[in-house]
């Protein structure tokens, strides 16, 4: 049962809500279940129009107004670059739009809706790498963060659910492993590492106040065998074998060594010299693993450079960026290039000043979550753990991948931040014992 109607809100939070009622609830929910469901497909939707091409982001969040001003200080110099680049500072608007115009009764809404819309993205990724050639040709880029997003509130559900019922869920288990075997990424190994790690960190936190229920942990974790399992034997009836476990185990050593396969030399080609079938997969695997990660070291490192170059202000949006280095690994080093690391590539454009006004409101999220852990009632720290443990992977994901450069990276990411702090400023009935999250909660509104 769906959370109870909140309390009306107060003359204050009315004039707050009208100044964006431009923006309605509706277009929010719509919004970010496209970009969840169809990725970058969705994200590029738009109208083209004289000057720009607007995206669907853009119409459903006034931001392209306030992204103009801002670009208009690098426009003449950089042409329509500046007003993308700028994306990574004004699509935080999305954490403040979602603040206001959403409250407590929608996070079960919310819940459902963004586990279902997550879903479809990783099935309809599934479909794209067994068949090719589908119909959404973009559909892989927010493929990582749907996975996660979808696996965090299967794991939050199943916790919750009786044991008669819990097993019916675990099904949809398979789908997030499935995909995993067939498109391992080091970045998505290395979110379910830093989630696990903000579990276990938040659950000592809280011990004073709740005890951790082992005999569901031990389910969780039986249910996790038992979903990887069935799901790495289901990938090996359709892909071959070997070339799923190269891939698994170039992807993990990654996370150990980055420079995994590096000093492989690539064999030349003999056709008078036989190669086993698997030794060829075994160095494909190897090779393309090698380029993966250390393109991102390459790049990287000169964006260290850059940084050292003009360390409180950065290099500023718009400016050409690539790596020269590049052309060692065959790729083409000529074009601007994203460095594959949000935090690192906007405190290379915003320099010290500008990366640590982007670090205030996190620390301000950060104050806000400990008060829940600490003092917190037991329901309100119940509707918080999903919600934190998705900003974690995105968090993660954003450390090796292009997540807040992006419209289909950046709203799913601002989204979760004003979700939290709408969780964190809520005052559920202390008295009531914590639940399922689609149970019924009094609560009051913000």
């Amino acid at each position: 049962m769906l959370l109870n109607q909140a309390v009306p809100l107060n003359t204050e939070e009315e004039s707050r809500s009208d100044l964006l009622a431009l923006v309605s609830r509706g277009s929010l929910y719509f919004l970010i279940g496209g970009l969840l469901a169809f990725g970058k497909d969705f994200a590029y939707l738009g109208i083209d129009t004289p000057l720009i091409k607007i995206y669907i982001s853009e119409i459903f969040i006034p931001v392209i107004i306030y992204g103009g001003i801002l670009a208009t200080f690098g426009f003449f110099e950089h042409d329509i670059l500046a007003i993308r680049q700028y994306a990574m500072i004004y699509y935080c608007i999305m954490a403040i739009l979602v603040y206001i115009r959403f409250h407590l009764k929608d996070i079960n809404n919310l819940f459902i809706f963004i586990l279902s819309c997550s879903l479809i993205h990783v099935v309809l990724h599934i479909f794209y790498l067994l068949f090719g050639n589908f119909i959404l040709p973009n559909i892989g880029p927010l493929s990582v963060i749907a996975n996660v997003t979808a696996l965090i509130i299967l794991y939050y559900l199943i916790y919750n659910m009786q044991t008669s019922k819990k097993w019916y869920v675990s099904i949809l288990l398979l789908l997030p492993y499935f995909h995993l075997s067939l498109h391992p990424r080091s970045s998505l190994f290395m979110a379910y590492i830093s989630i696990a790690l903000i579990y276990f960190i938040c659950s000592a936190i809280r011990q004073h106040r709740d005890s951790i229920a082992w005999g569901r942990l031990g389910s969780i974790i039986l249910i996790t065998i038992l979903a990887i399992m069935i799901s790495y034997y289901s990938v090996t009836l359709t892909v071959d074998k070997d070339r799923i476990d190269t891939q698994l185990f170039s992807e993990i050593n990654t996370i150990i060594n980055p420079k995994y396969g590096q000093e492989e030399e690539i064999p030349k080609s003999d056709k008078s010299v036989l190669i086993e079938k698997k030794a060829i997969i075994m160095h494909n695997a190897i090779v393309q693993q090698r380029n993966n990660s250390h393109w991102r070291i390459v790049v990287w490192t000169k964006a260290l450079d850059e940084l050292s170059k003009q360390p409180l202000f950065g290099k500023g949006f718009g400016s050409y960026f690539s790596a020269p280095r590049l052309k060692d690994l065959k790729y083409d080093y000529s074009e601007n290039i994203d460095p594959h690391n949000s935090y690192l590539h906007l405190l290379m454009r915003t320099g010290l000043i500008g990366f640590v006004l982007f670090l205030l409101p996190h620390f301000l999220l950060l104050s806000r979550v400990l008060t829940v852990l600490r003092h917190g009632s037991a329901s309100q720290w119940h509707m918080l753990k999903p919600w934190l443990l998705i900003l974690t992977g995105l968090s993660a994901i954003a450390f090796f991948n292009v997540v807040l450069e992006n419209p289909y990276g950046a709203i799913p990411y601002w989204f979760t931040i004003g979700t939290i702090l709408i969780v964190c400023d809520s005052k559920p009935d202390n008295n009531k014992k914590p639940g399922n999250i689609l149970t019924e909660h009094k609560s009051d509104s913000r």
